[in-house]
């Protein structure tokens, strides 16, 4: 599919009014929406900076869970010893998005350490961009790690999320082709891709775009809208609760927001007031010392 029609599928262009056409937006958008096309192809053809601990190549039978690092070795340590402790049967794969190479080089030691499967991205173009960072590094994952290992599900976790009790998150894909926290725009939707999960067989043909669909309204990840989702109801759907709270008493949610997502919990990176981050990573530190204690 040429670059302009994909172009089309990010833009509604019933949506536009008389005077947004007058000054041309709609034509922006989709010269846009076509150069981030163009950008995405060509990242996905990169090779990875490292892949000292590349793993199998061949998953078939096996479910992979992939998780998008990016400079903070602390959570990814935490992250693989939970999942291992938790959630057993995933196959676990740290695809590492970091910029800095000391970033990365903590992150690939933490691997080795677990003898974890370990791949870093190729240098990103987004880096100013943390949305589109994330969305063109988890379609550069799909391409070149989940689509050559053919496993029999997979799933992309945020960073910092992390199982708190013994879950299996694949078993809703028992009667599904896709499961995981679903966010809403107007009529349209899409799985948030710090929690998403798919049967490998359902999606292998399908031109995955983890992206944004900014033109539509759709954060990371719903570049899947037009590929995937708008072929499906939602109705009998099997979704994972989410809410999100204030880590601590006395504050409001703005100001130091976690996410649970059922048994998992999701730190909420750096949203929040600057001057509670580091009190905020010392409440999840402890909530996580506790499980691995």
């Amino acid at each position: 599919m040429s670059l302009a029609i994909d172009a089309f599928m990010d833009v509604d262009l019933s949506s536009y009014s008389v005077l947004n056409w007058l000054r041309g937006q709609p034509i922006v958008h989709l010269f846009k929406s076509a150069r981030y096309r163009s950008v995405d192809r060509s990242y996905r053809n990169k090779p990875p900076r490292d892949a000292s601990f590349a793993g199998p190549r061949n998953l078939a039978g096996a479910n992979m869970l992939l998780t998008i690092a990016f400079e903070d070795a602390e959570l990814t340590d935490w992250q693989i010893r939970l999942i291992r402790k938790y959630l057993p049967v995933a196959a676990f794969v740290v695809v590492d998005n970091s910029v800095s190479d000391s970033g990365a080089e903590a992150i690939r030691r933490v691997c080795a350490a677990h003898q974890c499967s370990y791949v870093r991205t190729p240098e990103n173009p987004w880096t100013g961009s943390p949305s589109r960072s994330h969305g063109i590094a988890l379609n550069w994952a799909w391409e070149n790690v989940v689509r050559p290992s053919q496993p029999k599900a997979f799933g992309f976790i945020d960073a910092d999320m992390f199982p708190l009790e013994s879950t299996d998150p694949f078993d809703a894909l028992k009667s599904q082709d896709f499961y995981g926290v679903v966010r809403y725009e107007n009529d349209r939707w899409f799985l948030w891709p710090g929690f998403c999960f798919f049967n490998f067989s359902a999606v292998a043909q399908c031109a995955l775009n983890f992206s944004q669909a900014w033109f539509l309204g759709l954060d990371t990840g719903g570049g899947n809208w037009n590929e995937l989702y708008r072929h499906h109801r939602l109705a009998g759907m099997i979704q994972m609760n989410t809410e999100f709270f204030p880590y601590k008493p006395g504050i409001d949610i703005s100001e130091g927001p976690m996410q649970r997502c059922g048994p998992w919990i999701h730190e909420v990176g750096q949203m929040g007031r600057l001057q509670l981050l580091s009190d905020k990573r010392a409440v999840l530190r402890g909530m996580i010392e506790q499980r691995l204690a």
